[in-house]
């Protein structure tokens, strides 16, 4: 199932490199929602992104994550960096994503169809950012495919779903439906 499409966006990595849908585009993706600071679910949610990642690791290139900060003026590129590390971060694996507030709600509630709250005059207030939990599996045309909690059952789910999603869609046949839309390009072999 196809839930909807992602719109352009423009975002900034870990190492301060532009990150947009043009990135995603051509790998599957799982992506969550979280912020340093946050008190609660954000570890969790770091922690099963992280057991993914050793997962993951037989997949190549072809299947990447992405965790997208939604506290942009506190998550600096420098500090999701080095936020990451407590997870066992692996650069080629696993991208951190901030950016102009405005932007980062616009794709977070508008691209990803998932919640997002965060009172401006609260800006120093974490209790007050309020965010969706789930993760989502995006595919190599930046189409929602799937959200998943972060617990062991839906991960098996979600892992059952990554492996359809990275090998059907791979060896698809183009139809007349196709016909507008370009064909993923290839994964790339040399890293991000």
């Amino acid at each position: 199932m196809v839930y909807a499409e992602l719109p352009d966006f423009q975002l900034t990595d870990q190492d301060e490199r532009p990150f947009t849908k043009g990135n995603m585009e051509g790998r599957v993706w799982i992506v969550d929602f979280v912020f340093t600071r946050c008190p609660t679910v954000c570890t969790t949610l770091s922690e099963r992104m992280s057991k993914l990642q050793v997962r993951l690791r037989n997949t190549g290139g072809d299947v990447r994550l992405l965790s997208i900060s939604v506290d942009p003026e506190h998550d600096t590129p420098a500090v999701l960096k080095e936020y990451a590390k407590k997870f066992r971060w692996q650069p080629w694996k696993w991208t951190w994503a901030t950016g102009d507030l405005t932007e980062v709600e616009r794709v977070v509630v508008q691209g990803f169809k998932t919640a997002l709250d965060r009172p401006q005059d609260a800006k120093d207030d974490i209790f007050s950012i309020t965010h969706g939990t789930k993760m989502i599996l995006v595919d190599r045309w930046g189409r929602l495919r799937g959200f998943y909690d972060a617990d062991d059952e839906d991960e098996g789910r979600l892992m059952r779903d990554v492996t359809v999603v990275a090998n059907l869609e791979r060896y698809r046949p183009r139809t007349s439906a196709d016909k507008d839309r370009p064909a993923p390009p290839a994964p790339r072999l040399d890293g991000p």
